[in-house]
């Protein structure tokens, strides 16, 4: 924990430089990035936006779920398995496109700020976004 303000700041302004230099070795500049339509409706979310509480959830939300897709992604969840991955992404054992890791195992179902069992939860998770494209309205 922090003891004051001022290291909570130099610590929140190297995220942004590192975000920045991220932004600029990916060629992005966010004042030319067009904004992206909303699909909410009702205020009701996309199944895409639901599942973002799932391990994996955002990787599809990012990549999507074509099989012709050129990008080659995948996900981990809980430390110990983003550790492993991040080892074998850093050591060149593996290669991606797109590494989506969640400290949480499952995701953030599977958080401590989770009031119920995780299986209860993914089960609703489930339940709710069941039956619909990934571009569809969860109702």
């Amino acid at each position: 924990r922090y003891q004051n303000g001022s290291q909570f700041l130099k610590s929140k302004h190297r995220i942004d430089e590192k975000l920045a230099a991220i932004l600029v070795a990916a060629e992005i500049n966010l004042a030319e990035c067009k904004p992206v339509e909303e699909k909410i409706v009702g205020g009701i979310p996309s199944a895409r936006g639901i599942n973002f509480a799932r391990s994996g959830g955002v990787m599809r939300a990012v990549t999507g779920d074509d099989q012709g897709a050129k990008v080659k992604s995948i996900s981990a969840s809980g430390i110990k398995e983003c550790l492993e991955l991040l080892t074998k992404v850093s050591k060149g054992i593996e290669a991606y496109d797109f590494v989506e890791g969640m400290g949480c195992e499952g995701g953030c179902i599977g958080g401590p700020g989770t009031l119920v069992n995780t299986k209860v939860a993914a089960r609703a998770l489930r339940k709710t976004t069941e039956n619909k494209g990934e571009d569809q309205f969860a109702s």
